[in-house]
């Protein structure tokens, strides 16, 4: 009776860990990260060949002694594709650490899961030590009856095979724990061999700022590159309205949209930064160069660094610099509605994202300004320039 207790009790704990949750502990990480650190990793080459490319052409630039608002927007192009460059570093940081506290948690989960089997195969060897192998024939041929005995051999074939698989578990954590060991090993110095980058492209981006600025106070003191930004403000402005023709195709093509009742916002969006309205909506006149410019938007002071808020809920659609507005950001809230958000020193987001009211973009910077920070904010129905006042709450 005593070693029948015993068998029952051996054959409960194989049914215990039978259960689900403790095969669990094998699952392997998902390869959704995996996939994403790989495109995280084609967006990081990308811009780093596209930044090389303007470095290459800065130092052409200076070479050639080309005028100093040339050179001026070089610097901004780059900064503006060093900061996108830290925005991915960032993000494919926090992959790469996720992903490691995937593979610890793993590796946590085999090593319990390993102290287990060794202290069940522990009991199993004193148990089998204390019965000989010829006592297991014994049992069966002592049987009351054919039955009986026919049971109990039954029941001694599933301790077999349980320790045969144990054994044989056993043997595949230990692998896996030293090939998951490997894994943590590498991941950690992705991780350092990021982080490095992102301190040298830091520092860069802290010399480039310096020249930058030495650059812009003698830029405005030009009258000439004065008169040369204004130009280029205004074929930017056209290169915006193709920008938005080309969205509102691209929305067009993707078939019919769900209605985004953005009309109703009329007095209602979130004001991007708070602050004086420097230049309003329409014609603005410079009386020192007698000259005249159709201003898209408005121009919001504010101070470098400032967060920029998202006037409204929709998705980053186009992310990119170009002379006159600098750094700038287009959201897309449906039914041909976009805002455009200019001068900016950091960039938060990327091409794709989503965002809420309210949700923090980017911070205001004066790239493409030659008047000091500001925001310029821009609302569109497709070809159509909006005055934002009239919409802001």
């Amino acid at each position: 009776m005593k070693s029948l207790r015993v068998l029952c009790w051996i054959i409960g704990g194989i049914l215990f860990l039978a259960r689900p949750e403790l095969n669990s502990f094998a699952a392997e990480p998902e390869t959704q990260i995996d996939s994403l650190i790989k495109s995280r990793s084609t967006e990081l080459e990308k811009i780093k060949q596209q930044l090389e490319q303007k470095r290459s052409n800065l130092q052409e630039l200076e070479k050639q002694e080309q005028n100093q608002l040339e050179m001026l927007n070089a610097l901004e192009e780059e900064l503006n594709l060093n900061n996108q460059l830290l925005v991915k570093i960032n993000r494919q940081l926090a992959d790469y650490k996720r992903q490691l506290d995937q593979l610890q948690a793993k590796a946590r989960a085999n090593n319990d899961e390993l102290a287990i089997r060794k202290r069940l195969m522990e009991n199993r060897l004193v148990w089998m030590y204390k019965r000989t192998a010829t006592s297991q024939t014994f049992s069966v041929l002592g049987a009351e009856d054919i039955l009986q005995g026919v049971r109990r051999a039954y029941y001694y074939s599933l301790l077999n095979r349980y320790d045969k698989n144990l054994l044989a578990r056993i043997k595949k954590l230990s692998g896996e724990i030293a090939g998951n060991q490997a894994v943590i090993t590498r991941q950690q110095a992705l991780v350092q061999e990021l982080q490095a980058n992102k301190q040298n492209q830091l520092e860069i981006a802290k010399i480039q700022q310096k020249k930058w600025k030495a650059l812009l106070a003698q830029v405005r003191k030009q009258k000439e590159s004065q008169k040369k930004s204004i130009r280029d403000l205004l074929e930017t402005q056209t290169k915006i309205g193709g920008i938005i023709d080309d969205l509102n195709e691209r929305r067009k093509a993707a078939g019919p949209e769900e209605s985004a009742d953005f009309e109703k916002l009329k007095g209602k969006l979130v004001w991007p930064v708070e602050g004086k309205i420097l230049q309003p909506f329409g014609k603005v006149v410079d009386s020192r160069y007698s000259t005249s410019v159709l201003n898209a938007g408005i121009d919001i002071a504010a101070p470098k660094g400032t967060g920029i808020l998202s006037a409204a809920a929709g998705e980053i659609v186009h992310i990119s610099w170009l002379r006159g507005y600098g750094s700038f950001i287009i959201i897309d809230h449906g039914g041909g509605y976009y805002t455009l958000y200019a001068h900016l020193d950091e960039i938060d987001v990327e091409i794709g994202q989503k965002v809420s009211p309210g949700e923090r973009i980017g911070s205001v910077g004066e790239s493409g300004s030659l008047s000091g920070p500001r925001l310029h904010f821009e609302l569109r129905k497709g070809k159509e320039q909006l005055d934002p006042e009239l919409w802001l709450r």
